[in-house]
């Protein structure tokens, strides 16, 4: 299987190998995350960021394991607008908390 496809939203999903508690290897999926995706329960106050992002520059990402939300990203490429950004940068990053792993 290719570590890349083309999502249902036009934009790549990628495929990541992560390690469950017991040490053993497992594919996690990152993909453009939906307003619907953002949590109401975590530490960061994500349905807060959703509204505040840019999405002309900025992004939320998130990562699912078994259709299961294991972690957000948001982040923004930078300079914008550019033909050639040159740095991201990450404004937040969360994982599930490890009771609901």
């Amino acid at each position: 299987m290719s570590n890349i496809e083309q999502g249902k939203s036009g934009l790549p999903r990628f495929y990541v190998d992560v390690r469950d508690r017991q040490g053993t290897l497992r594919r996690a999926v990152l993909s453009e995350a939906r307003q619907s995706d953002m949590p109401q329960d975590w530490t960061c106050e994500w349905v807060t960021f959703w509204a505040r992002s840019d999405f002309d520059c900025e992004a939320i990402i998130k990562m699912e394991y078994r259709n299961h939300l294991m972690g957000l990203i948001r982040f923004a490429i930078y300079p914008y607008p550019c033909d050639e950004p040159e740095f991201v940068y990450i404004h937040n990053v969360e994982s599930q908390i490890t009771q609901k792993r």
